[in-house]
């Protein structure tokens, strides 16, 4: 059976989110592989050594049953210019698998654009690495069913910082803005796009 993954954040501040993380490793591990007893992924997880880690760390875990894999590298936020809409009908992404064949598959159908945003069956769901937010100059809000229920997404719900709506394609016209979000980007890093700059056609 695929291998599953979590992928956490690191700061000086320390793990970041650790609990939710935690809520869906465990509940995956119980549907896939009926597992009752909980792990700890902060128990696996190598805390960097100041000075020489970077400010922004991330932890990947690799488990199954157990955690198979653990491994800590500096990371980058990336840079978005443009998205181009790509639609998807079939795609199942609801637990954090390692194989991501799928997402390559779309995102060699963006064109010059930097990143896709997948539609499934009407709906606006997520880009190949994040959830979205979307902002129409007084409120944020996110799809009520994303392709995979983020971690960094819940703790926005959870703030009440972003609201659950159902997004069809055309209700990008009432938005100014789209942001991604996941583990390891927050709202405030502005990893974001005008509306203007998705590609629709």
């Amino acid at each position: 059976m695929c291998r599953l993954i979590e992928t956490i954040k690191l700061t000086p501040e320390g793990i970041h989110n650790l609990p939710l993380h935690n809520e869906r490793c465990n509940r995956a591990r119980r549907a896939l592989f009926g597992v009752r007893k909980d792990i700890d992924l902060g128990e696996v997880i190598p805390l960097p050594r100041a000075p020489h880690s970077a400010p922004l760390m991330k932890c990947r875990i690799v488990y199954r049953e157990k955690v198979e894999e653990v491994r800590l590298e500096p990371y980058r936020l990336p840079v978005i210019r443009s998205l181009k809409l790509v639609w998807n009908d079939d795609i199942d992404y609801a637990m954090k698998y390692e194989d991501r064949r799928i997402f390559d598959a779309l995102l060699a159908l963006r064109g010059y654009c930097d990143e896709v945003l997948i539609v499934r069956r009407g709906r606006l769901t997520d880009t190949s690495f994040s959830n979205i937010v979307l902002y129409d100059g007084e409120r944020y809000v996110t799809p009520r069913e994303p392709l995979l229920a983020g971690v960094k997404r819940q703790s926005l719900l959870n703030a009440g910082r972003v609201l659950p709506r159902d997004l069809a394609v055309k209700d990008l016209n009432r938005f100014t803005r789209l942001y991604c979000v996941n583990c390891m980007i927050d709202l405030e890093n502005e990893v974001s796009v005008p509306i203007e700059a998705i590609v629709r056609e």
